[in-house]
């Protein structure tokens, strides 16, 4: 008798352990929501519990129900994957993913903040249908898949505060604030606007990499072009008053800048214009700015 309440011990011991260990390491959990609340234990896979700041979080059309989840409070989890064809809704609140946010469905983003350490992009569209929505660090975006490309549309506003390198196809619409580096656009990557573009940083365009403003403006710290072959296309800039803006400096290799007649490139602090052979169109110096 002893013996055996002994072993009922032990084996309780053990399965406490395990656990603990699992919880402590984290588990895959799958969205199988029946509506769209997250805080409904029975919509997740990890039912009866809620999934915990280390699991895996993972959104596809493999555990899909009958309704795709909304978030809208403050919520922690390891990592998260948005699966080919699913959607999220991050409506107001803080998601804070401490490992890599990977969106390969739709991802819209009201008032809310969505930070990860990084966001993997890939032919998807990230679109912010609030005034103050907010993707956040201290990571980097990152496309994967140059061919395919990414959109984020900023509809009425939002806010990007960390990089986005790689080689990217990657499609910026609405109102889009870039405030941190936006780093190189790579060989063959493309950056195209659909909306004016502002970076409180610097924007990279490496050898055969393109920037296409396309009717809009852009603005950034420093632009510059690091290899022939490298454009800042902004013959797409026909409406009258568009302008490209530095407040550092803007350095643009041969043959690498392509203005129109309506186009003026401005310096909005002390910033030098470096041109090798190219015809800037007009360059307004707003207070010292050289042209060099």
């Amino acid at each position: 008798m002893k013996q055996a309440k002994f072993l009922q011990y032990i084996c309780a011991i053990a399965v406490f352990a395990l656990a603990t260990q699992a919880g402590a390491w984290g588990a895959t959990v799958y969205w199988q929501g029946t509506s769209t609340d997250i805080a409904n234990p029975a919509n997740w896979t990890s039912n009866p519990t809620l999934p915990q700041s280390t699991d895996d979080v993972v959104i596809d059309t493999g555990h899909f129900a009958t309704a795709w989840p909304t978030f809208g409070v403050t919520y922690t989890i390891n990592s998260l994957t948005i699966g080919s064809g699913a959607s999220v809704t991050l409506a107001t609140g803080t998601l804070t993913v401490t490992g890599t946010a990977t969106n390969n469905g739709t991802l819209t983003i009201g008032d809310a903040t969505l930070g990860a350490g990084t966001f993997t992009l890939d032919s998807v569209s990230i679109t912010g249908t609030g005034t103050s929505g907010t993707l956040t660090g201290p990571g980097t975006i990152t496309t994967l898949n140059a061919t395919t490309g990414a959109t984020l549309n900023g509809g009425a506003g939002l806010a990007v505060t960390d990089a986005i390198s790689g080689s990217p196809d990657l499609t910026l619409s609405g109102n889009v604030t870039l405030s941190g580096a936006v780093g190189t656009i790579s060989n063959p990557g493309t950056l195209t606007l659909n909306g004016n573009l502002t970076s409180t940083r610097d924007i990279d365009i490496a050898a055969a990499g393109r920037l296409g403003t396309g009717d809009y403006n852009l603005s950034a710290a420093n632009i510059t072009e690091l290899g022939a072959g490298a454009v800042l296309d902004a013959s797409g800039q026909t409406a009258a008053g568009r302008t490209v803006t530095f407040s550092g400096s803007m350095t643009l290799v041969a043959c690498g800048f392509t203005p129109v007649a309506g186009t003026t490139v401005t310096s909005s602090g002390s910033g030098t214009l470096t041109s090798a052979g190219n015809n800037v169109g007009n360059f307004e110096k707003t207070t010292t700015g050289t042209l060099a």
